[in-house]
């Protein structure tokens, strides 16, 4: 995951899709966090330094979240049984929660280490960013990115999307699927002997009738706002049967409420065409 500190799509994916699956991608998945993406750096464009330390500086919060994945992301666990990947994911959706992470990285990065680091961390943290040795962590984020570019056969150019999921295949078609919808896209490459049940799709039916509040309230507050991100791993059937007025038959609902019933026919007729 190529992706940059300071960019609200990126906020987007970590808080819709990475943050929202990560329980079940960590067994699927050698996960790659990559903060680099399109920022560079006029003075030393490689090296892993930065030209400013300001507060809103998208090259030191690169810096903090590398350090942060250097760090956390080889330690197995702190002995409380939250191992070191975990940790970081939540970091990032953390820091990305923060209302500050653009222009007061600093204050966002300190709050985030205290909720999910531990409460010491800041200090070396911030220290290890500014120092040699943080630039190196953070060049090698940025020769990683580098080479990205170079396998895209576009050297020096920027990416033309932020961020960059590759998931053995580094085309831009494979990225956007993966932005969409990154657990799918990880399940279609899985090959493991055991298809994970987070895996395999549900048979879900929905029973309702077009004109009642209540089909209303269930398709805008629940069905629309998850379907996007689980539309593949559903086997969705509508079945648009039943009654508006529950003390009518459908025959009698049809003959004293047509329109009640004209709404329906025609929710069918749509769902037939498609």
């Amino acid at each position: 995951m190529y992706y940059e500190s300071t960019d609200e799509i990126s906020k987007h994916f970590f808080t819709t899709q990475y943050g929202q699956w990560y329980s079940y991608l960590e067994e699927l998945a050698d996960i790659q966090l990559l903060p680099a993406g399109n920022i560079v750096e006029k003075g030393s464009p490689d090296n892993g330094t930065c030209d400013s330390y300001g507060p809103d500086s998208g090259c030191m919060a690169n810096k903090l979240m590398a350090v942060v994945i250097d760090t956390y992301s080889k330690q197995p666990d702190d002995g409380d049984f939250i191992d070191g990947t975990l940790r970081t994911m939540l970091f990032h959706r953390c820091y990305y929660a923060h209302p500050h992470f653009r222009d007061s990285i600093y204050d966002a990065a300190e709050y985030c280490a205290l909720e999910t680091l531990s409460a010491d961390a800041w200090f070396s943290l911030e220290e290890l960013a500014k120092s040699p040795e943080g630039a190196a962590i953070y060049a090698q984020v940025l020769k990683a990115t580098a080479q990205l570019k170079e396998d895209l056969e576009k050297p020096g150019e920027a990416l033309s999307l932020i961020p960059w999921v590759t998931v053995e295949d580094s085309a831009p078609s494979m990225s956007r699927v993966a932005l969409n919808d990154l657990l799918q896209t990880v399940c279609t490459k899985y090959t493991g002997a055991d298809r994970p049940l987070e895996c395999q799709g549900a048979e879900v039916t929905v029973f309702y009738t077009a004109r009642h509040a209540l089909s209303r309230r269930f398709f805008l507050e629940q069905l629309q706002p998850v379907y996007w991100h689980l539309r593949e791993r559903l086997q969705l059937k509508l079945v648009p049967y039943g009654l508006a007025d529950a003390s009518l038959t459908i025959k009698d609902e049809c003959e004293l409420k047509a329109d009640n019933c004209t709404a329906n026919i025609a929710q069918v007729l749509l769902l037939s065409e498609d």
